[in-house]
């Protein structure tokens, strides 16, 4: 907890008091310096009303951050002392490299003693990204002249998803019993086999249970994506990478509630090269991407051998980038029997 004392009406107050009395001093005037006097009270009462409240017990409480999508902050602010509160504002805003949230202010009147009041209030995230919430109270004293301010920091990152766009369809195949699809009632017969326990009525097929004389059902099969790698290239805050980006977040969103397995790969100076995505984590290279760079040998690999022979490997750049990218991943692609598809071409 950081605590800062001078806020800009302090600083203003005492620039008065000092202003009055030096210029008192030049004219020798009676006026003047009572001025500065009544000033130099009214300061004081400022801050001892202040100094001696014990402030207010705040929380903070935000829904999902989301680029260009309003999110509600609320502040739980409850008086424990046994006197009325002071007057406060709370703010909240995001430390990061780049303006991500814009700071939200809310004035708070007085609480009574043992009393409770919840503020909201709305923000719209500007860009994607990582940061660490910080957040203030200013508690405000007599006449307004004197402010007390206590800044804290939350104990989780705050994490700004893409900007909500619409998934791409990827290329799709049909899988059988020990790949990667799923064998469910979908449209494409995969065979036919002897009912058993738990099998549901509607599987049947009635023609084949009259011809043999056993209960028959058709095993159908869903044509599903296979495993699905993610290649990220590029600098945060490219309009168009912004929104591949986007693009590319809303499909794996997409994969992984259909059970598909994924990986993303980004190499940048700070690290953050990332593995399998799951339904927890699958916001996480969409969010730390700032500088990817070109993937290493090492790295490109091991993507690829995640992503495996039949699966599909998304790149994810701009088109300056991408014919050097495609260079560099066409031969290992080809030899791991990986599609590789770029998401400028869906887009």
């Amino acid at each position: 907890m950081k605590l800062q004392r001078l806020g800009s009406r302090n600083q203003l107050a005492y620039v008065a008091i000092v202003g009055l009395f030096v210029l008192a001093a030049q004219t020798r005037s009676v006026w003047l310096q009572a001025a500065a006097c009544a000033l130099t009270g009214l300061v004081a009462v400022s801050w001892l009303t202040v100094a001696f409240d014990k402030g207010c017990r705040v929380g903070l409480q935000h829904g999902e951050f989301v680029v260009g999508a309003p999110a509600q902050t609320c502040f739980t602010v409850e008086n424990a002392s046994s006197r009325r509160s002071r007057p406060l504002v709370v703010r909240y805003w995001v430390e990061s490299a780049r303006p991500l949230v814009p700071e939200v202010a809310v004035y708070v009147d007085p609480i009574a003693a043992g009393g409770r009041a919840e503020v909201r209030a709305t923000v719209e995230p500007v860009a994607r990204g990582e940061g660490e919430g910080r957040w203030s109270v200013e508690r405000i004293g007599a006449f307004g002249l004197v402010t007390l301010r206590h800044t804290r920091t939350t104990k989780e990152q705050v994490a700004v998803a893409p900007a909500s766009a619409r998934p791409v369809e990827l290329p799709t195949h049909g899988g059988t019993a020990g790949t990667h699809g799923r064998v469910t009632a979908g449209l494409e017969v995969f065979g036919a086999r002897e009912w058993r326990p738990g099998d549901a009525v509607r599987h049947v097929h009635w023609r084949s249970t009259a011809r043999s004389g056993r209960l028959t059902v058709l095993e159908r099969v869903e044509p599903v994506p296979g495993v699905l790698g993610v290649l990220i290239v590029g600098t945060a805050g490219h309009q168009q990478f912004e929104e591949l980006l986007a693009t590319a977040a809303a499909t794996v969103e997409v994969a992984t509630d259909k059970g598909v397995d994924c990986y993303a790969w980004l190499e940048q100076s700070s690290g953050g090269c990332v593995g399998q995505l799951s339904r927890g984590s699958w916001l996480v290279p969409f969010v730390r991407a700032e500088k990817a760079a070109f993937p290493s040998e090492r790295g490109l690999t091991h993507l690829l051998a995640h992503v495996g022979r039949g699966g599909t490997l998304l790149l994810v750049a701009v088109p300056d980038t991408l014919p050097a990218l495609h260079a560099v991943v066409a031969d290992a692609s080809a030899a791991a029997g990986v599609t590789v598809v770029e998401l400028t071409d869906l887009t």
